[in-house]
């Protein structure tokens, strides 16, 4: 020990004064802690001179064998650089942002000469459509599509349905579409409605309804009272719609509003999605952490994990003080190529948006911790039951199913101390068995 630990210490007085990236590497040479420096050298002796005062570094420390370095030109290089390594070496010592889900977006086929709006997760082609959002959920997503089509007579179908209609479909029967595939809307009325959507999904809903008021009572004037009635039943339901969404008329602005709550050494992160000043939702996070980080790691950390991954709003409302908040709004920015500024100290509904997500999040962990809690009587009973030596942390589950036995696959979920662990789940395609054999199958 003594001799590693010398060997690490004379490295480290070697080591050049630049900002940069190090990683500690244990006797297996995997990366066990990645972290960044303003002064490579400054921050690698810290570990040597209190290794007596124990914690995170000591315990780093104690099973370090060597240490890598990357100097990069700047202090926001190096940021950016720690979160890369992170992604990729996944260290038992950083805290680590488990999601492996995109959000998902309103897409808005713009190269159609009558334009769909649908839903979309995945790879977006900025060439091909427009896009809305992100929102937190399905759900979310869900619903705002459902109000564009009840207020603006949207179509939803895919091209191939579309090109082949030679009636209208039952949405149009429901005043749910106006049935541009037969003819019964102009190319030029149904833009007029697709432009007033997408001024809605900007937020500009007032001045929606300011042009279907014009509409109506032009309509009115030509004694065309069933097309003035269409528009006073789409004035409304934008109302209603208005009257159940949280907006700050004066600020439309795109921010999430982000909380962080610890309690029985679990840390839980909420982002409440505003966009246009509209509340689309929230989102808790349970990052995977060391029992030595800290609030400020565990923020920061997320920060950067989450905003490489998923576009950052314009501003980004937090309800602690961040020590290096000058360094992450550049990093920020820099990534996403946007301005991007980061709050703590707000006012008015800026506050609000940061009390809600801290509720938000303090309800969250609550019904983590008490689910976790379920989970650990589940597993010990079973470990009881089944009269094992220890405590059982992992189950998996396997089904064999056919078709009068052809085309025989099997399935797996995959059940931990967390709950169901779907990254466990796996489906497998069975093939040179006999028919009907399903030991054959799971032994296969």
């Amino acid at each position: 020990m003594n001799d590693k630990f010398n060997t690490l210490k004379n490295y480290a007085r070697r080591l050049t004064s630049k900002p940069g990236v190090y990683c500690m590497i244990n006797r297996k040479e995997d990366v066990i802690y990645v972290g960044k420096a303003k002064n490579l050298k400054k921050r690698v002796i810290s570990y040597f001179t209190s290794v007596n005062s124990g914690g995170k570094k000591q315990a780093i420390l104690k099973e370090a064998h060597s240490i890598s370095i990357t100097i990069t030109r700047t202090e926001r290089e190096a940021l950016i650089l720690e979160n890369t390594l992170i992604k990729k070496y996944r260290p038992k010592f950083n805290v680590l942002l488990k999601d492996s889900k995109s959000y998902p977006y309103i897409e808005v086929n713009i190269t159609h000469q009558f334009p769909r709006f649908s839903f979309h997760r995945g790879k977006r082609n900025l060439k091909r459509a427009e896009y809305y959002g992100p929102y937190p959920n399905v759900s979310a997503v869900r619903n705002t599509l459902s109000q564009l089509q009840k207020v603006f007579l949207l179509r939803n179908c895919d091209e191939s349905f579309f090109n082949n209609r030679s009636r209208p479909c039952l949405q149009f029967q429901i005043k749910r579409c106006s049935g541009p595939c037969v003819g019964l809307v102009s190319k030029e009325e149904y833009q007029f409605n697709v432009d007033q959507a997408l001024d809605y999904l900007k937020g500009n809903d007032q001045s929606i309804i300011k042009k279907f008021i014009g509409k109506m009572d032009q309509a009115s004037a030509q004694q065309d009272y069933e097309k003035a009635g269409f528009y006073r039943d789409q004035i409304s339901s934008l109302k209603v719609i208005q009257s159940h969404q949280f907006v700050d008329g004066a600020n439309r602005i795109d921010a999430d509003a982000i909380a962080l709550t610890e309690s029985s050494g679990m840390f839980c992160i909420a982002v409440l999605f505003l966009r246009k000043g509209q509340i689309l939702g929230s989102r808790s996070f349970y990052p995977q952490k060391t029992n030595m980080a800290d609030a400020q790691e565990v923020i920061e950390s997320f920060l950067m994990q989450y905003y490489t991954v998923y576009q950052p709003p314009k501003e980004i409302l937090l309800n602690i003080k961040l020590e290096n908040l000058r360094l992450l709004q550049e990093a920020l920015s820099d990534e996403s190529k946007s301005k991007v500024i980061i709050k703590h100290s707000v006012r008015s509904y800026r506050k609000k948006w940061i009390e809600i997500s801290a509720s938000n999040a303090i309800e969250s962990l609550k019904s983590k911790l008490a689910s976790k809690a379920s989970i650990a009587a589940q597993l010990y009973e079973l470990t009881e039951i089944i009269s094992n030596d220890k405590l059982v942390q992992n189950i998996e589950c396997f089904d064999v199913s056919h078709f009068m036995g052809d085309k025989c696959v099997a399935s797996c979920v995959a059940f931990n101390q967390e709950g169901f662990n779907k990254q466990g789940y796996r489906r497998f395609n069975i093939s040179g068995i006999n028919k009907g054999d399903d030991y054959a199958a799971m032994s296969q």
